[in-house]
């Protein structure tokens, strides 16, 4: 008769993490960590808020950005998938710092989509099926699409004015 080793799905296991290890060099999440916290100036946000001596503290502007521009690159524009994953996926832990006691709820990530000034220019890459890149270029509302590994690049002209699509063998224009 067969042996097996002996488990229990009720039994539970601390594992330590550390969010700093979690976001590697080299990788987007941490050109992206980088990029917000040393080159983009958040200081615009502080004008928005007025809880200096009432009111509970706000989550920081660079956070709320680094969690939806990550979520927009995964191809996640829903609110509520987006915090659920600062609440089950490590990457999203440690790009929110597991601020306070709880994640960013589904009422805090579209209230921060919403404040995202126009100004702020920030180069970012997406990937996905085609109507959830149409949906997050609709809602992020960037300067400037330009297309690139996919077979229908026109169709990003239904949802933004400022399309450029780059031919091949042909320089672009900064």
């Amino acid at each position: 008769m067969a042996r097996y080793k002996k488990f229990d799905y009720s039994q539970g296991k601390f594992i330590p993490i550390h969010f700093d290890k979690q976001i590697l060099p080299g990788t987007f999440k941490y050109s992206l960590h980088y990029l917000i916290d040393n080159e983009i100036d958040l200081s615009l946000f502080d004008t928005r808020y007025r809880n200096d001596e009432m009111g509970a503290p706000a989550y920081d502007p660079a956070i709320l950005l680094k969690i939806i521009l990550y979520a927009y690159s995964r191809g996640i524009t829903s609110s509520r998938k987006i915090a659920q994953c600062c609440q089950e996926n490590i990457i999203f832990m440690a790009l929110s710092a597991e601020t306070g006691v709880s994640p960013p709820s589904d009422e805090d990530v579209p209230n921060s989509v919403k404040q995202i000034p126009q100004h702020i220019n920030v180069p970012v890459h997406f990937g996905g099926p085609i109507t959830d890149l149409m949906e997050t270029v609709k809602k992020i509302n960037p300067k400037i699409v330009i297309p690139i590994h996919t077979e229908k690049p026109e169709t990003f002209k239904e949802v933004h004015k400022n399309v450029i699509i780059p031919r091949e063998g042909k320089k672009m224009q900064a």
